[in-house]
């Protein structure tokens, strides 16, 4: 297939793959179908493909960097869906308190929209001589490590 007519519905397990950088999120609280929603998917490819305007160009690691940065912007996206509905009980001996948890969604500490700009920055070259952290997706799980 040439890259011009490549899609995010090409990334292998892209559903799967936006819920697990979600951590709680679920196909029943994020179907299909929310995530192929105009202004969810499509709109954050369209960010990238701007944003990499050599994305057609890149190599095979590079693209698959690619793929993970569409997967991230999309979870990003749902980042307050996602965080309004992970709500804790605890009781204690006169109440019930009910409250939100802050989750960490990201990588290493750093969240999903700092991720996506630097990785984004990594592909354009703009962060030559860092350490660049790499994404290598396994039929296994998941192993990552300097490239």
């Amino acid at each position: 297939m040439a890259r011009d007519d490549w899609s995010y519905k090409d990334i292998e397990n892209f559903y799967d793959r936006v819920r697990m950088s979600l951590s709680a999120a679920s196909t029943s609280t994020l179907p299909d179908e929310y995530i192929d929603y105009p202004e969810k998917a499509p709109f954050a490819e369209s960010i990238i493909k701007a944003r990499v305007p050599l994305w057609p160009e890149l190599d095979d690691n590079k693209f698959a960097i690619f793929e993970s940065i569409i997967v991230y912007q999309t979870a990003s996206l749902f980042q307050s869906l996602v965080s309004s509905k992970t709500v804790k009980k605890k009781q204690i001996p006169t109440i019930t308190l009910e409250y939100s948890e802050n989750i960490d969604f990201g990588v290493n500490g750093m969240g999903l929209s700092d991720l996506v700009d630097f990785l984004v920055s990594e592909l354009n070259g703009e962060n030559a001589g860092s350490n660049f952290f790499g994404f290598l997706v396994t039929k296994g799980g998941f192993r990552h490590g300097k490239v």
